[in-house]
């Protein structure tokens, strides 16, 4: 998201400046006017520009970056961004945001009728920075960020509030056509939840991710390499596909080692039946004997109070278990059989 949201800035910043403040500002000026009309419109309130014979800064404050994307209206702001240019890289770009940001995607309507919202965040940042680089036509964004949190105020994945909280953030994101599409390779050291998993926690470390989009703009293809970190006890890897036609479709698999570790935990906090706690570590003993993998002895059934886990709560120990995910007309299933169907296993009022 944050590479769509500069998007816009990267062709303004792309030339370089001439000397003075007021030539530097008339080129920026002058590319403004050219995203225009491309369909881009850029705004701000405020503009200054600094910097020697090699290397060019530029700040826009209070910045408004609208156009149109994959027949959807994209709307970006930004208190401040520090854009900065090397004379000796020249195909090279920095920018820097400083302050609150905000980005929403509208779904575009037939005349007369409103537009509606499909995503609106806030994003707010420590230590952020994004990097572009451009050859041929092709895109190259890098960005970091010590610390990253997205507002998600409305999306198709959620009707409430959520937040998405980042620590140590790297990402890579690439488009054009020697790229086929849009390829990404995002890490965190940790991704915090916006709620409490039963079992797992809040906290997902070590996460990684590697994803990319193919296909025609009719039917898109979205490939998800891999997603894997260590959620609570569990040590999980998710990879599959995203397939887009009447309606999304998609097919995944799921293979974590731990699980039953963390039904045991959410037993003893009373989000899931002992029994099915019992049930649970049965089934990863006999299948770690069969993997050949070791199992240590499940813990006792009490309040977790803050204790850490036990090694056999790790996500290093247990047996490897794999699961197929799937996506059929909007609703997700394990296996066949949908996951909202599930919630009464970890139901704490069954019969103990």
């Amino acid at each position: 998201m944050a590479a769509l949201s500069t998007l816009a800035l990267f062709v303004i910043a792309m030339t370089p400046m001439p000397g003075g403040e007021r030539a530097a500002l008339s080129t920026l000026d002058a590319q403004r006017q050219d995203m225009a009309r491309h369909g881009w419109i850029v705004s701000w309130s405020r503009a200054s520009a600094s910097g020697g014979l090699v290397i060019r800064r530029a700040t826009l404050r209070d910045v408004r970056i609208s156009g149109v994307l994959d027949g959807k209206r994209v709307l970006y702001a930004a208190d401040r961004l520090d854009i900065s240019t090397d004379m000796l890289r020249p195909r090279r770009v920095s920018v820097v945001p400083e302050g609150a940001q905000a980005v929403a995607l509208f779904a575009q309507r037939s005349s007369g009728e409103a537009e509606g919202v499909l995503f609106a965040a806030r994003i707010m940042c420590d230590g952020a920075q994004l990097v572009l680089h451009m050859n041929a036509g092709d895109v190259d964004a890098a960005i970091t960020a010590s610390k990253f949190t997205l507002e998600i105020e409305r999306s198709p994945a959620s009707s409430r509030p959520v937040a998405l909280g980042l620590r140590g953030l790297k990402a890579r994101l690439a488009w054009g056509k020697a790229y086929l599409g849009m390829a990404g390779d995002m890490s965190a050291k940790t991704l915090r939840l916006p709620v409490t998993v039963p079992g797992l926690g809040t906290q997902v470390d070590g996460l990684h991710v590697a994803a990319s989009i193919g296909g025609d703009e009719a039917s898109p293809v979205v490939l998800l390499h891999f997603a894997q970190g260590t959620v609570g006890p569990v040590n999980m890897r998710l990879s599959g596909r995203l397939v887009r036609g009447q309606d999304w479709t998609g097919d995944f698999d799921l293979v974590g080692v731990g699980l039953a570790a963390a039904i045991r935990r959410a037993a003893a906090d009373g989000a899931a039946s002992p029994t099915l706690a019992r049930v649970a570590s049965l089934l990863d003993r006999e299948l770690a004997d069969f993997q050949g993998s070791e199992v240590a002895a499940p813990p006792a059934a009490t309040g977790d109070d803050g204790r850490r886990a036990a090694s056999s709560e790790s996500g290093e120990s247990g047996a490897l278990i794999s699961v197929p995910l799937r996506l059929r007309g909007g609703v997700w299933m394990l296996g066949a059989v949908p996951l909202a169907d599930l919630s009464p296993a970890f139901d704490a009022t069954l019969q103990r």
